[in-house]
């Protein structure tokens, strides 16, 4: 997958959030903000290795992963991450907010819509939203 493509599929998995938070579907939402962030780390990927993101082979079982600390740091940017952070406490709380997901989600239920609007405030706020910065490094 290219870089471009990962960046597409990422706004695409946000808007598709979007949409089923405004339907009534949270726990889909819910879902989908991850891997929105997932896939914008994995664009920052490609834009390190300066290449297509590596799925498959001995590099691609490295990269194979839904944990955001570690797509982190494969993305090359732990240390401005950290300063970002650092400098701003609500990067860090909103950071905290969407680093619960993870992708067996997909099986449970009981989300509501205030934590979807939780997810998505974590992920786009302009100021300090985890997925508004990341797209000025991306």
């Amino acid at each position: 997958m290219t870089r471009a493509e990962l960046k597409s599929l990422s706004k695409i998995r946000l808007k598709e959030a979007k949409i089923l938070k405004d339907n009534g579907c949270y726990e889909g939402a819910a879902y989908l903000t991850g891997y929105s962030l997932e896939l914008a780390l994995k664009a920052r990927i490609c834009k390190i290795l300066d290449a297509d993101y590596p799925d498959t082979g001995d590099l691609g079982k490295v990269y194979k992963t839904h944990n955001f600390d570690q797509l982190i740091r494969l993305g090359g940017i732990r240390k401005k991450f950290d300063d970002k952070a650092a400098a701003d406490p609500d990067f860090q709380l909103n950071y905290s907010t969407i680093n619960g997901w993870n992708e067996s989600w997909r099986y449970e239920s009981g989300k509501t819509v205030l934590f979807v609007e939780k997810l998505l405030v974590a992920l786009e706020n302009p100021g300090n939203g985890i997925l508004s910065w990341l797209k000025k490094i991306w």
